[in-house]
């Protein structure tokens, strides 16, 4: 019996782990500028995506219709802040590119760079380490419970 309620969380769990894999990486990092962004359908779609598996996840751990929207508002603030890092990851990235192709070679300018990435990927982690405490907040105890073991199956997959 129990084996029947544990398929459906794994599942769950995989896709919440494709919902963070967005948040947490540079989407379309292949553009040629660092203000240029792909087509508008195509951002609508992964943000449709991301909202299904939230659902589902909200479903999952049994969530009020006030956590919900609790967890939604922190989410929108914590992209709001993050936005602007991913943008200057992206413009940072290219620099970097053009400067190893660059001759003659400036190994400072690259090691600069690339520490202004370190920073920009810590101040990322953070962000999601806060969003994280935010939304365990809202939730009752034995939703956290749920939630950790949600993330333990998230990080050993």
């Amino acid at each position: 019996m129990e084996k029947r309620i544990w398929i459906p969380f794994i599942l769950v769990a995989a896709l919440f782990i494709g919902g963070l894999s967005l948040f947490s990486s540079q989407v379309f990092a292949s553009n040629t500028s660092a203000d240029s962004h792909p087509p508008r359908h195509m951002w609508h779609r992964a943000e449709e995506g991301h909202i299904r598996r939230l659902d589902l996840i909200a479903d999952l751990l049994g969530l009020s219709q006030v956590q919900r929207t609790q967890i939604k508002s922190v989410l929108a603030v914590s992209r709001k802040q993050a936005m602007p890092l991913f943008k200057e990851l992206r413009a940072n990235k290219w620099q970097l590119r053009h400067l190893a192709m660059a001759h003659p070679f400036d190994e400072g300018a690259v090691r600069t760079l690339e520490l202004k990435q370190a920073d920009l990927r810590t101040r990322l982690i953070a962000e999601r380490v806060k969003t994280k405490s935010d939304i365990e907040t809202i939730l009752t105890p034995n939703q956290q419970r749920m939630s950790k073991i949600l993330w333990k199956l998230m990080r050993d997959n």
